[in-house]
């Protein structure tokens, strides 16, 4: 009904509230792909507060900030994830940089 009576601003709202995100990405898309990669780095934050990581991740990525999912990874000590997503997203320089991280939070016998 938002959308009959041109007021997709309204429709994406209410798809925030009831987090129907995909719902909410597809209007975005639609009628306000000016806001897409701010749209998912803001969804991506909120959902990185509620502690759901990979759907935070998905967000991140999608919004072209990969990097900031590998910092969230490592501020929950999770270096498996922030090694996944480097890989999958970053150079072998940025990968590298994430395995001499990781292999520094082993500790020096781990690490080796």
């Amino acid at each position: 009904m938002y959308l009959a009576a041109n007021e997709p601003d309204l429709a994406i709202n209410m798809y925030k509230k009831a987090k129907m995100y995909d719902q909410m990405i597809r209007l975005v898309m639609k009628f306000r792909v000016d806001l897409l990669k701010d749209t998912h780095h803001h969804l991506a934050q909120q959902l990185e507060m509620e502690e759901q990581l990979k759907q935070a991740e998905h967000h991140y990525i999608e919004g072209g900030a990969w990097s900031i999912a590998v910092d969230m990874y490592r501020s929950h000590d999770m270096w498996e994830e922030a090694l996944r997503v480097a890989k999958a997203n970053g150079t072998q320089k940025e990968l590298g940089e994430i395995a001499i991280k990781v292999a520094e939070n082993m500790g020096p016998e781990k690490g080796t």
